[in-house]
């Protein structure tokens, strides 16, 4: 029976580089978000301002259907409440005094910075070209739902049990979870047996006679 699938992961300083390599404040954010909260790139495209809970520390993830950037939430099981640092949601209201200015119409979070469109919500296709352009920089191939792989995989390293991870990243069923996340690779299977196989050790045969 084949082993279960393992997602590729990033490490910290992979992460670390991609973040640096971006050109400006929204570019940094939205990596630090996508790594940091474990949201879909779709989630993170799709937040509005009022979905931030600035005294909680918590971002809301709600369904409202196909958006004008046709950013959308995958399923009803997705719509969560995402604790994150208050670094983190210091460094969202430091982006929104930068980037939302009185000219900005959209509540969306992330919007495009230049160009004939600027101030309109920010697009999967904005995304994609984010990632093209980091990957020339650093030679690092990620893309958005690497940096949520990532996070959740890192989480599970760290204790995190399944039905935590489940409702984190908003999967509906926990099946899910188990197949991408909780998968022990052949050194913490070892560490695991070593710790415990005392355990589980027999009586010699004839050794109680003695």
């Amino acid at each position: 029976m084949p082993r279960q699938y393992k997602p590729k992961t990033l490490t910290t300083l992979q992460i670390e580089t991609l973040i640096n390599a971006c050109e400006n404040l929204r570019d940094k954010l939205l990596l630090r978000l996508l790594y940091e909260s474990s949201l879909r790139i779709g989630e993170c495209l799709a937040l509005w301002v009022e979905d931030l809970d600035i005294e909680r520390c918590q971002i809301s993830v709600r369904d409202r259907g196909q958006l004008i950037n046709r950013a959308e939430i995958k399923t009803p099981a997705s719509c969560r409440k995402v604790d994150v640092s208050r670094e983190l949601i210091n460094s969202i209201l430091d982006y929104l005094v930068v980037v939302h200015t009185e000219e900005v119409e959209t509540n969306h979070v992330f919007i495009k910075l230049h160009g004939r469109r600027s101030g309109q919500p920010l697009e999967y296709a904005d995304v994609n070209d984010l990632f093209q352009r980091l990957k020339k920089k650093t030679g690092i191939d990620a893309h958005a739902h690497l940096l949520r792989h990532s996070s959740l995989t890192s989480l599970a390293k760290h204790g995190w049990r399944p039905e935590l991870l489940r409702e984190r990243a908003g999967h509906t069923q926990i099946s899910s979870t188990y197949q991408l996340y909780v998968h022990p690779d052949d050194e913490e299977l070892r560490e695991a047996w070593e710790q415990t196989q005392e355990r589980l050790r027999l009586s010699q045969p004839g050794q109680e006679e003695r």
